[in-house]
């Protein structure tokens, strides 16, 4: 009994000591005597206390990375392929590119950062063994093109991904291949994500390669990746955790486009209004387009009649004005789909649009028809526009309820006047959580000295909210009113001004009105 028992006992050290032994085969990128060495909070290792130029090697747990290292010139060193970070930040202002769209580790300090270095060795070898899998991640670098773009690569939309293949090769010979999505239907990863590698089989050599949909072709060819080639891994050869459950993605910010989606705007009949709840009840009803939040603001006018005000949404084709069609543009139907917003003021104090904070790029906006008709014909409450007035929509962003800055956009302008989906740029706002719109002009009630309201009908469409202006944008040309600026009286200094009038010339000084004969305009 007593021999048996001794190699049960041998028998339970051996298996102790195996598992102490495969928990230690993890590469953990932590500090370790003679290896990684990252006392400096903040900072990163390139693989080698000593980096050679070329490829070095070095080790965390049972594998073996390499830190591609390039001389750039100018006493300028490049490192590629494999390093070591323990930032915690997830921010990226310009040149953090060792930083997880996280911020920090998966566990521990540190983590380790891959970007392409364009080489056909290997990133990862080590003695033949299925390796389980590994804790990957953005990078809060490629996380921020992907969102907003920069200067060598585009902002990404839902039909966009970003991969990385990972290649299991068994002396020398390729023996299967993993394909993760960083990036894919308008989602990405910002959260450590499992990724399963049991599929190789028995490996001793592993390959990176990252890709995508936004590449540089020529001629039919394709070359390179404009998206940042970087990842972030953690726990390299980690079994997957027992319970474990995928984080969500996070998705990519979206435009305001205003069309029909399950849940949301609901604009199945033709030609028609939807005031932005199915069921809206009096005062302000939320819903959401986008990533951006709007409100109804419903009021009782009495006698069972509600009024609509703040944001509503048209799928109105005509550009005609006869009387009662405020929700049409000026161009007519929308910028690009079937539907489009249309905003009037609400006399509210609260914000028009909310959203989580981000720098908004733009929107395209046009006039109503019914504005365009009051300002070339006038009407009861406003009169028709000459060259001297203007009609404007002032767009105030804020971030935790203070003023960032704003935009004015002139609707019309210099006896010219909005008639075209036009792109109006809201960067210059900075980040901002909340905007809010305000409409003025020259034709206003004022009262001993007060000024009290616009006479002008304040209500402006709006499309693609939140997009960015289009490659090749060229902003059309402004439509003219009927009414052009002549020469002053010289002894009076009344204006006289020219009128088209049914294609006949008309001079109009004060009140009166002098038709030239025998001229017309063609």
């Amino acid at each position: 009994m007593r021999k048996i028992f001794l190699l049960t006992a041998v028998a339970f050290a051996c298996m102790m000591h195996a598992e102490k032994a495969a928990l230690n085969t993890t590469a953990t990128f932590e500090n370790a005597e003679g290896g990684i060495n990252l006392i400096t909070p903040e900072s990163v290792w390139q693989g080698a206390d000593n980096p050679q130029i070329g490829a070095n090697k070095w080790q965390s747990g049972a594998f073996t990375f390499t830190t591609s290292v390039a001389d750039w010139g100018g006493g300028y060193l490049g490192y590629m392929a494999t390093t070591v970070s323990n930032e915690t930040s997830n921010a990226f202002t310009g040149y953090e590119y060792y930083r997880s769209a996280k911020g920090g580790a998966y566990e521990g300090a540190n983590f380790a950062v891959w970007t392409d270095a364009y080489s056909a060795d290997v990133d990862v070898e080590c003695a033949a063994q299925v390796v389980p899998g590994f804790f990957i991640n953005n990078t809060a670098y490629a996380v921020n093109s992907m969102c907003n773009g920069d200067a060598y690569a585009k902002k990404f939309t839902k039909d966009d991904n970003f991969t990385l293949t990972i290649k299991g090769f068994k002396g020398g010979a390729e023996q299967g291949q993993v394909v993760f999505y960083l990036a894919k239907d308008g989602k990405y990863v910002n959260e450590w994500t499992y990724v399963d590698l049991s599929s190789l089989g028995e490996v001793d050599a592993l390959k990176f390669q990252m890709w995508g949909t936004d590449i540089v072709t020529y001629d039919g060819e394709t070359y390179y990746l404009n998206t940042p080639a970087y990842f972030c891994m953690d726990n390299f050869g980690a079994e997957k955790p027992e319970g474990y459950v995928e984080p969500e993605r996070a998705k990519f910010p979206q435009p305001a486009t205003f069309e029909n989606e399950p849940g949301g705007i609901n604009l199945i009949t033709p030609e028609s209004v939807w005031q932005g709840a199915d069921n809206p009840q009096i005062g302000a009803n939320k819903w959401k387009s986008g990533d951006f939040t709007f409100t109804t603001i419903v009021a009782d006018w009495g006698g069972g009649y509600l009024g609509y005000m703040a944001t509503t949404v048209s799928n109105e084709t005509s550009n005609a004005f006869t009387g009662y069609e405020y929700y049409r543009n000026a161009k007519g139907g929308a910028y690009e789909g079937a539907n489009f917003a249309v905003w009037t003021d609400a006399y509210s104090a609260d914000a028009d649009v909310v959203f989580a904070a981000q720098v908004v790029p733009g929107f395209f906006i046009n006039n109503t028809a019914y504005a365009v008709h009051s300002m070339c014909n006038g009407d009861a409450y406003a009169k028709k526009f000459t060259a001297d007035d203007n009609f404007t929509l002032t767009i105030k962003g804020f971030k935790g309820g203070a003023e960032q800055g704003q935009v004015v956009f002139y609707l019309a302008k210099d006896g010219k006047y909005v008639n075209e989906w036009t792109y109006v740029d809201l960067s210059s706002l900075g980040e901002v959580d909340a905007l809010k719109f305000q409409m003025w002009g020259t034709d206003i009630v004022t009262y001993d000295g007060e000024t009290y309201y616009l006479n002008t009908p304040a209500y402006f469409c709006m499309d693609n909210f939140g997009a960015e202006k289009p490659e090749g944008y060229v902003e059309p040309e402004r439509a003219k009113f009927d009414i052009e600026e002549g020469i002053k009286n010289v002894e009076t200094g009344a204006k006289a001004f020219k009128v088209l009038r049914n294609g006949q010339l008309i001079i109009v000084r004060g009140e009166a009105e002098f038709t030239v004969t025998g001229q017309s305009i063609k």
